[in-house]
């Protein structure tokens, strides 16, 4: 069984997934993905949700790839193409103005888990000592001390 999301498209679509599943434990898995890329990222479980090193993995063309293994497996294979279905990615930048310990960040990106990172008000990076994400337009950022500074969160991007 194998599940398609993405971009149908004659060029590298950001963001386009595959799942292949097999049921049956083979030496060889021969997956169809149909997403027009030869060169996918692979990530291989086996039934137990344990991520396999494949011995061989085999790019035949853009839509079709066979991965080998010493001895049979059964499991689930990741294809992806990498980023994010926006190819220009989207942005947002906090900025708290009074330092506080607690940030709350609406970014409205409509993305529950965006990349994030923090500057204090010398322009440095900080690490706070919790990022939540509250949903898919907010963040809280929760520090040790109070803080001010910038929030920059982000999604996808191109290439």
């Amino acid at each position: 069984a194998s599940t398609y999301e993405g971009l149908s498209s004659d060029t590298v679509g950001l963001g386009q997934k595959f799942k292949h599943t097999q049921g049956s434990a083979n030496t060889t898995w021969t997956i169809t993905h149909l997403m027009g890329f030869q060169y996918p990222n692979i990530n291989v479980y086996d039934g137990n949700d344990k991520l396999v090193i494949p011995t061989e993995v085999t790019a035949t063309s853009a839509d079709v790839l066979t991965i080998t293994f010493d001895s049979p497996v059964a499991g689930t294979a990741i294809l992806s193409t990498g980023g994010s279905r926006t190819a220009g990615g989207r942005n947002y930048n906090h900025t708290q103005g009074s330092a506080n310990v607690t940030w709350t960040v609406s970014h409205n990106l409509e993305y529950q888990y965006p990349a994030v990172t923090v500057y204090d008000g010398n322009n440095d990076v900080i690490i706070p000592q919790r990022i939540r994400a509250t949903n898919a337009n907010t963040l809280t950022l929760t520090f040790t001390s109070a803080e001010s500074g910038y929030a920059h969160v982000s999604v996808g991007g191109g290439f």
